[in-house]
This record gives C-alpha cells, sequence and structure tokens, in this order.
C-alpha cells in the first residue's frame, strides 16, 4: 500500500532492502517510477517473473538483489534487457 503512495514520484533512488512485504505485488507500483536509478530489493520477496517485469524502468543504473531467491539464468537474462543496469 505504501508503494502505491508513493508511486508518482519522482524519485531517482529507493532502498526496499530488508522490508519482507515486499514481492512481486509490488512490482505493478515499481514500474510506475521509472525515473528511478537505482533500486535496492535485498533481501525482500521478489521472484524470477517479478524481475522480468521490472524492464519498463529503463533508467535503472544499479539494481541491487542481494539475499534473494533469484536465478542467476533470470538475473542475467534481465541484465541483458537493461543496457544501463
Amino acid at each position: 500500500a505504501g508503494l502505491a503512495d508513493i508511486a508518482h514520484l519522482k524519485l531517482k533512488r529507493l532502498n526496499l532492502d530488508d522490508i519482507a512485504g515486499i514481492g512481486d505485488g509490488a512490482v505493478e507500483h515499481l514500474v510506475k517510477m521509472t525515473t528511478l536509478e537505482f533500486l535496492h530489493l535485498g533481501k525482500t520477496g521478489i521472484t524470477d517473473e517479478g524481475l522480468a517485469k521490472l524492464t519498463p524502468l529503463v533508467n535503472l543504473t544499479e539494481l541491487r538483489l542481494n539475499n534473494t531467491g533469484l536465478s542467476q539464468k533470470a538475473v542475467d537474462a534481465f541484465k541483458a534487457q537493461m543496457p544501463n543496469l
């Protein structure tokens, strides 16, 4: 619910590290934050499917995904689609 409240802001950095309630359901709000350059999703419930849906964030230059259950294959596929990352 909190992400829905801030999705309209022109944020460049967003740190969601270690917030257990963040998962694939957050993606619908995150993709509206197209000005993001930095996003930290470490220790969240983001899955391979959720990560794949973050491609509208074309301004991302740094994405932190430590301590998640993401597969290396999904991370590599995402990086291949994100030229600025």
